[in-house]
């Protein structure tokens, strides 16, 4: 109770210093004085708003700012205030901030060299670098973290020097800045720090943030030394320039590629099984992941237990144990099959699609954990094999409903005669909830064999036996089929009607039809009404027109969203009228109804209201709309959609926008995902959209690396190389001979580690001679296999 009410009288004396802070802010520059007092206080919620109201009065506040950095440096509190509002003004103080790194005080250097960094003051940059050699090293350290804030060339060639310099106080914070630049030309002179005894494990975690491929073997080299912990952290590190090639590449045959030229296979194999000794979660991952590249024996042994532990690490083994078996390590299998519950729910997925794994999985079907035999159905599946089908079918009306559900998914993904003739005999079962799987089964197939057994079913008393058939009758269709929906349809069960009228909307359109559906649109049932209106929009139905306008008024919301969705199909004159008013209703299921309606009729003079509808405060709403936006292809509603993509502010509705940039292969959206390339939080999703359609995009992906930056130019390479190779290899030769630097050595890395001909191999060796650019130089000559 004591401690609640001090809380209160605290929260109390807080707001009220920062009303005073407020109303100081609004007197001006006559204020600073008082405003920079506040600077003090020990509440942090208070000094940050003093920090606001100081960083909003410009120049006026900066000199007083400065000259409080320089005079009153008693308080810890007070300076790093100072500093913050230094950082946070508006105002151009590039000058003062400069002026405070000429201070006698090593201190106050060190404070305005924070600031350099903080604000950015690329005009700073050589002012830095000669800071860098400063005799304090205070200094220096301060210097090297602001370059490694202000980036560039200038800055890069001098964290360059100093990373190799002898001063271990002022190389290894260079180490750090270097990796976190992501600049490859800081490879060379981080691998040479290797076999540092002081500075070397601090440059291998530098080299694995940098996941350049080329520091691959130097790294493996590292890690069959002596020193166990040494040799962790080359491992966490091969790990994540493993983990950087695969979303590069897609494929783990990269890293493949780079760790092969790697003579001392057993030696290194070794290494990571003894260094499991003593390892954290993150080094008991990265050695599960290197694990997977070593075929014997005694790797599985060294994985197996890892699929026990936290779930990055069982991830990793997993997928180091699908690896292995993909190559051939049958012991995968056998240990898939010894395994329990929990091991086998972390191997299964990785093993989907797998034929030689189908025995083991089918011993999985019979694991008391539901879960494991969700995840070994859903595997089976993905193999295709026809064997596994009597053992399937014995889950069908399994007490779990998930493992149904899943055995019956796999045994329609199967599809072959032994899985029809087991459901035929399925159909009959007396088990309530195999019956109803096997009807499932047949009416997806939609095979005349079942028709007889459909038929039957659908006049049985058990009512989700009806559904099931009923739905099973319209995929196979025909007159018998027509006739038992049409029956159906009058039954006394409101949920057989709406099933039969839901088949009758599958069934090619025929008058008896037509007339049925319109008659159910009266239906006391709202879920029949919801069916109609849904069948007679995809029958394309236009004299069900003014049917269709009533029920957009229907007291259901289900019927009147089916209505508007029905009208957008039609497109009569009548239909798109009352489309277009029910775009602009207060309910909102049925306006965002009407926008999706909108972008299927691309009906030109709807288009201003689906650009309104983008800007709605609704999140759902603006997801609609621009989905209708895309679909329309017109300029005016592509450039609304790029728009949105770059500036709407829930990840959802931009996420949204990429992915539908993603789906049109014209040229202006793919320029548009070029352009979010250079947004460090789009880039991952523009990477994955221009991943679409990629052929159509190449020209444009080729041209943008004529003036791409660092960042952008990889996105690129990384978007070409997903092309097929003899595709993808003349686009990136020819990225290989621009003018532009960073496509230069965006190039070389994929043609390096990606592609494999004898096209590539001269061109490498060219550039690894020719190149003026060192750096591709270098990574031409990378050693690989």
């Amino acid at each position: 109770m004591t401690d609640a009410l001090g809380s209160r009288k605290l929260a109390t004396a807080d707001s009220a210093a920062i009303e005073q802070v407020r109303a100081l802010g609004r007197e001006g520059e006559q204020a600073v004085p008082r405003l920079l007092e506040f600077l003090s206080t020990p509440s942090w919620v208070v000094r940050r708003e003093a920090v606001a109201q100081l960083g909003k009065l410009g120049r006026a506040a900066a000199v007083a700012l400065c000259a409080a950095l320089e005079q009153d440096r008693k308080s810890e509190r007070r300076l790093a205030a100072v500093v913050d509002a230094l950082v946070a003004s508006d105002a151009d103080i590039d000058d003062l901030v400069l002026a405070l790194t000429g201070s006698p005080s090593v201190a106050v250097v060190c404070d305005a060299l924070q600031v350099v960094g903080r604000r950015r003051i690329t005009a700073g940059v050589q002012r830095v670098v000669e800071l860098t050699s400063h005799s304090d090293d205070n200094v220096a350290v301060a210097s090297i973290e602001a370059l490694g804030q202000l980036g560039g060339e200038q800055a890069l060639a001098c964290l360059l020097g100093v990373v190799v310099s002898p001063s271990f106080f002022r190389s290894f914070p260079a180490i750090d800045v270097l990796s976190r630049l992501g600049d490859t030309r800081a490879v060379e002179p981080l691998v040479g720090l290797l076999q540092d005894p002081l500075r070397g494990a601090e440059a291998a975690r530098a080299l694995g943030r940098l996941g350049d491929e080329t520091a691959t073997v130097p790294l493996a080299e590292l890690l069959t030394s002596n020193q166990a912990a040494t040799g962790r952290v080359a491992a966490v590190a091969l790990a994540e320039i493993h983990d950087r090639s695969l979303r590069r590449y897609g494929t783990e045959a990269a890293f493949e590629r780079a760790l092969a030229p790697h003579a001392h296979t057993e030696a290194l194999e070794t290494r990571l099984e003894r260094a499991l000794v003593g390892a954290d979660d993150s080094e008991r991952r990265a050695i599960g992941v290197l694990l997977g590249f070593f075929t014997s024996s005694a790797s599985l042994d060294s994985l197996r237990p890892l699929l026990d532990e936290e779930p990055a690490v069982a991830e990793a083994a997993a997928a180091s144990l699908a690896r292995l078996a993909r190559l051939g390590q049958t012991q995968v299998f056998e240990l898939l099959g010894s395994a329990g519950s929990e091991q086998r729910a972390r191997l299964i997925p990785k093993l989907a699609g797998s034929s030689a794994a189908v025995p083991a999985l089918v011993q999985c079907l019979a694991d008391p954990d539901s879960h494991v035999r969700v995840l070994a159905c859903d595997a089976l599946a993905k193999t295709g094999e026809p064997s596994c089908a009597d053992a399937l079918f014995v889950l069908l009306g399994d007490a779990d409903i998930a493992v149904s559900q899943a055995a019956t998914g796999a045994l329609q993904a199967l599809g072959t005669k032994r899985v029809e003739d087991l459901a035929l005999e399925g159909a009959v079962s007396a088990l309530k909830g195999r019956r109803q799987a096997a009807l499932r089964i047949l009416g997806h197939l939609g095979s005349q064999r079942g028709l007889p057994v459909l038929l039957e079913a659908a006049q049985q008393e058990d009512e989700r036996g009806r559904e099931i058939a009923l739905l099973g009758l319209a995929t196979i269709g025909g007159e018998e089929a027509t006739r038992a929906l049409l029956l159906a349809s009058v039954h006394e069960s409101p949920r057989t009607r709406a099933a039969a009228v839901r088949g009758l909307g599958h069934l090619e359109p025929s008058a008896q039809a037509s007339q049925r559906l319109r008659e159910r649109t009266t239906d006391a049932d709202a879920w029949v009404r919801y069916y109609a209106c849904q069948a007679l929009g995809n029958a394309g139905d236009a004299s069900a027109s003014d049917t269709l306008l009533t029920l957009a008024e229907d007291p259901a919301g289900q019927v009147r969203v089916a209505a508007v969705d029905a009208l957008a199909k039609l497109r009569t004159p009548e239909a798109l009228e009352a489309l277009g008013r029910a775009a602009l209703h207060s309910d909102l299921e049925l306006r965002r109804a009407a926008l999706a309606g909108i972008g299927v009729t691309k009906t030109p003079a709807f288009l201003p209201i689906l650009l309104s509808a983008s800007r709605a405060a609704d999140t759902a709403t603006r997801l609609v709309a621009v989905s209708g936006l895309a679909s329309f292809g017109d300029a005016q509603a592509l450039e609304r959609v790029c728009e949105v993509a770059h500036t709407d502010a829930e990840p959802s509705v931009k996420n949204a926008a990429i992915e539908l940039l993603g789906e049109s292969a014209s040229p202006q959206a793919t320029v548009a995902l070029i352009a979010l390339l250079g947004s460090e939080s789009c880039r991952a999703r523009a990477v994955q959209a221009l991943s679409r359609h990629t052929e159509a995009r190449a020209p444009h992906l080729a041209a943008a690396l004529e003036d791409a930056s660092p960042d952008v130019a990889e996105a690129l390479v990384t978007v070409l190389t997903s092309l097929p190779a003899s595709a993808a290899e003349p686009l990136l030769l020819a990225a290989l001979q621009l003018p532009n630097e960073p496509a230069r050595r965006a190039a070389v890395r994929s043609l390096r580690f990606a592609l494999d001909s004898e096209r590539t191999a001269q061109a490498l060796a060219r550039a690894a001679s020719k190149d003026p650019d060192p750096e591709v130089r270098r990574i031409a000559a990378a050693r690989s296999s």
